[in-house]
């Protein structure tokens, strides 16, 4: 070490051979030399991030979430100088979330601004941890519904400009005791 204290990972200077040469080595703090990933025990092995990220490069953290909320709607717009966000529900999420049944946005659970002129798509995968009840109304983006293992529990109307389907999905009618009623659905429709 040359004595800087900024932190930086510095060149140093390996005067240890019996030949007098001098060789150059990356000092990045680990015994062997590699390079590796951090994980201090609390993640699952698949993030990239121990915590200390800015965020810019891209990475991404599994967080296993867990959201409950019940008459809650998700409004998705850009405005006051911020761009459009996605909705993206993984499948270790345990989440539980039911559209409000009265006022100006009963039924819908998440609702894309019309304003919005396309973006990135919401992915929403379906496990047997998910309880999801309401509309979703996506008029400018894709919507990639994922199937998962065991059977989902969501109840939902997709509305969106176009919808990806993978993995094992049960797609449905909902009955009588979906929220989105002013009667059963009869049949699924594509609309092109």
């Amino acid at each position: 070490d040359d004595g800087d204290s900024d932190g930086s990972s510095k060149a140093k200077k390996d005067d240890g051979d019996s030949d007098g040469s001098s060789k150059t080595k990356k000092d990045d703090g680990d015994s062997d030399g590699s390079s590796k990933a951090k994980d201090d025990g609390d993640s699952d092995g698949k993030s990239k991030d121990d915590g200390d990220s800015d965020g810019k490069s891209g990475e991404k953290k599994t967080c296993h979430a867990q959201v409950k909320g019940k008459g809650v709607t998700f409004f998705l717009t850009q405005s006051f100088g911020c761009g459009y966000g996605p909705v993206e529900i993984d499948e270790t999420a345990r989440v539980h979330l039911s559209a409000p049944t009265s006022g100006p946005y009963a039924g819908i659970l998440f609702y894309q601004d019309r304003t919005v002129d396309g973006g990135a798509k919401s992915i929403i995968a379906n496990s047997s941890a998910n309880d999801l009840r309401g509309v979703a109304y996506f008029p400018n983006t894709t919507v990639e519904l994922r199937g998962g293992s065991g059977q989902s529990r969501a109840k939902m109307k997709v509305v969106a400009e176009k919808v990806l389907l993978s993995g094992h999905l049960k797609l449905g009618c909902p009955g009588s005791d979906s929220p989105l009623n002013p009667g059963a659905l009869r049949k699924i429709v594509l609309v092109e």
